[in-house]
């Protein structure tokens, strides 16, 4: 049975499966037929789904989310509102809580660039963020004294790509409203691993801006960063912004290409193809305006095609 909600067809049992993580159920829905990327907000009726146990006792969302994964869901599926629940898909919210009352646990908590290509700054202050989501004003309520921009998990337009072996990569984001005094947009690399503690790399912004609403595209052993907004002094209609992150060492390399570019654009999508990366939809500046053409990066000619434009046939 469906049911529409927010202009959006709903599966009902499907939704019913998230009351208590029902895996089983859940399988059987997929089985079915059911569309897995209807699921936008993996946490629609409780705040703290870390609670929900199954049979031994784990949480159950950690077999629930892999199964959504298994299945083909992303966290590019969820809404914007719902963005805090990526820590659910990292299984960042499983670190250990940090000891917030020792000396020196503030340490770090406003430095939001890096002097190196890489600087690798794992911090307690910047692990408890992690775990929490905790947003800057929540954390300066907890801690005065905090200075007004500092290094959080909680953002909007940071992407998150999962890696053939398992561990999650994050990149930028961006933190509250323009217009407050808590608002940054980040330009580093969060890295998640099974089997190990996040590590967390900065960058000079002479060398990776401040990004956000960018698209990462998983390439071999390099993600590929195209566009984003960045802050409004930085915008030029004339390029558009790509960059490369290499997986071996974390270092970031600006990319120079030519061709007919998609301008100034975010909120896009991006695949990989055997001709390049493919980017779609998403809005240009300056205006905000509508992406309504195709683009291709032919990532060994480094060259931008415009592919097709909406409504060709």
């Amino acid at each position: 049975m469906d049911y529409l909600t927010h202009g959006i067809r709903r599966d009902i049992a499907l939704d019913a499966t998230l009351e208590t993580y029902d895996v089983e159920m859940l399988k059987l829905l997929i089985g079915q037929g059911a569309d897995v990327h209807q699921i936008t907000d993996i946490s629609p009726f409780t705040e703290n789904p870390e609670r929900i146990r199954d049979a031994e006792g784990n949480p159950a969302i950690r077999a629930y989310i892999a199964a959504l994964l298994e299945a083909g869901w992303t966290v590019n599926d969820l809404e914007d509102l719902a963005r805090e629940q990526i820590r659910f898909v990292t299984e960042a919210y499983l670190l250990p809580k940090q000891a917030v009352k020792a000396p020196g646990f503030r340490d770090g908590a406003g430095e939001v660039r890096g002097k190196s290509n890489p600087e690798e700054r794992t911090r307690p202050f910047y692990l408890e963020m992690l775990r929490t989501g905790d947003s800057s004003y929540n954390m300066q309520q907890r801690f005065p004294g905090l200075p007004d921009v500092i290094w959080t998990a909680d953002r909007f337009g940071q992407s998150t790509t999962q890696l053939e072996d398992g561990r999650w990569v994050q990149i930028g984001g961006e933190h509250e409203d323009h217009y407050m005094s808590e608002f940054v947009i980040f330009n580093d690399v969060t890295v998640y691993s099974p089997d190990a503690p996040p590590r967390i790399f900065f960058y000079p912004t002479s060398i990776f801006p401040p990004t956000d609403f960018h698209s990462a595209t998983l390439v071999g052993d390099t993600i590929w960063i195209v566009g984003g907004l960045g802050y409004s002094r930085e915008r030029r209609s004339d390029t558009t912004p790509v960059y490369c992150l290499a997986l071996s060492d974390f270092s970031i390399t600006k990319i120079d290409t030519t061709g007919e570019f998609p301008g100034w654009i975010h909120r896009h999508q991006a695949k990989l193809t055997q001709k390049g990366i493919v980017v779609i939809g998403g809005k240009t500046e300056p205006g905000y305006q509508d992406n309504r053409a195709t683009y291709l990066l032919n990532l060994e000619a480094l060259v931008w095609e415009k592919v097709s434009r909406s409504g060709d046939s």
